[in-house]
């Protein structure tokens, strides 16, 4: 009840904004050159014969794994031909894996949103964001419906539509009904992963108290989920929940706060490089918020030993910019980093 009376409560002072409905390194491939962020909006355009569900599931799997792993340029490769092939089997494959091919064509065009999200093309994330939607509502899948509306909700969030983005998130995990006894430990992960997306997303907006609660209720779905599903390898547990903590604090200017947080994180529990990184580059920023230059720098120096694409994104190449040109003294090898990302010239 509790839960419900929360979530019901937020969703009620966002609902009356309107959101739009339509609106790792050294592999042999990285020699080639990525694709234009453009083709992923016009590959279900393309005519092509459907193929076996078996297929599109092995290509979705290593389409997944490139994410991860922050081999983007990889991904940005994988992506056009994946959503052409699974459009095509959605529209033409046998009614009765219908609601399969949808999901599978929405966990597809998500992974494109989140490409063009840690690309910084927020205007095709979004677009992408709302196909997957569509796609998963036709699913009727709850965890693929609960994972493309964070999507859309990520790119409204940096489109600046915070509390939009809020009532969306609240809305969907609200009707997961996560709390119930029967409630699998997906549900109750996709749950916990809407909440600590709404959190972050309060906290950009600056409304600190409703970031608090959705933060400490993600706690408590992540210390529930802890009991039934081992963490290790998990993309949400306490770990996770943490490692948002280090943003929604960073973000709410706390950064003592946060680096404490960051502190309990135990690294070899992150499951992914793509996590990995995360992990280091907020704890980067709150170090360099709290006039720690050098200590987030070392942060900087992990992210790439784990994930290089990862931080040759946009924002990192701005911290790593602020932290060069920072009056404070310039921590050794700073420079160098800022050059291999492309932060500067040499």
């Amino acid at each position: 009840m509790r839960r419900r009376n929360l979530l019901a409560g937020l969703a009620a002072t966002t609902a009356a904004t309107a959101w739009p409905i339509h609106a790792r390194a050294g592999t042999a491939a990285d020699s080639e050159p990525p694709v234009g962020l453009e083709a992923l909006l016009t590959a279900e355009n393309t005519a092509v014969p459907s193929a076996p569900t078996a297929r599109l599931i092995q290509a979705l799997t290593r389409a997944q794994s490139a994410f991860t792993d922050t081999r983007y340029d990889e991904l940005s490769r994988q992506l056009p031909t994946l959503i052409r092939m699974a459009a095509a089997s959605h529209r033409d494959g046998p009614e009765v894996q219908r609601e399969q091919l949808a999901a599978i064509l929405a966990q597809s065009y998500r992974l494109g949103a989140e490409l063009c999200i840690k690309l910084n093309d927020d205007p095709i994330a979004w677009v992408l964001a709302d196909r997957a939607l569509t796609a998963a509502r036709a699913s009727g899948h709850a965890t693929t419906i609960a994972d493309a509306s964070r999507s859309v909700a990520i790119a409204m969030r940096r489109s600046g539509h915070h509390q939009g983005a809020v009532a969306l998130l609240t809305t969907t995990a609200e009707n997961l009904d996560a709390d119930t006894s029967q409630a699998s430990p997906s549900v109750i992960a996709a749950y916990g992963s809407l909440l600590c997306t709404a959190a972050y997303s309060s906290a950009q907006q600056g409304n600190r108290s409703q970031a608090i609660q959705l933060i400490d209720e993600a706690t408590r779905v992540a210390t529930r989920h802890s009991h039934t599903t081992p963490e290790a390898g998990e993309p949400f547990g306490l770990t996770n929940v943490a490692i948002y903590k280090i943003g929604i604090y960073t973000t709410l200017g706390e950064t003592g706060t946060a680096l404490q947080h960051a502190s309990t994180v135990q690294p070899q529990l992150l499951p992914s490089p793509e996590r990995h990184a995360r992990y280091c580059i907020d704890t980067a920023r709150a170090w360099e918020q709290h006039g720690n230059p050098e200590r987030a720098y070392e942060a900087l120096r992990i992210a790439e030993r784990y994930a290089p694409q990862e931080v040759r994104r946009s924002s990192v190449r701005t911290l790593i910019s602020t932290l060069l040109y920072a009056p404070s003294q310039t921590p050794q090898g700073l420079r160098d980093l800022a050059v291999r990302v492309g932060a500067t010239t040499p």
